[in-house]
């Protein structure tokens, strides 16, 4: 019951606040991108 509980309320947090939520998945995927990237220019 927990589980389903947590899982709810990290949903909820995500649907009062798109901005954030927003961020909060785009920040990681900008640093992987820039990792990559950087991989990428130092491989050449």
């Amino acid at each position: 019951m927990g589980v389903k509980s947590k899982s709810s309320s990290r949903l909820e947090s995500f649907v009062e606040n798109p901005p954030k939520a927003l961020w909060s998945l785009a920040i990681p995927i900008m640093l992987g991108m820039g990792i990559h990237t950087l991989y990428n220019l130092v491989d050449m």
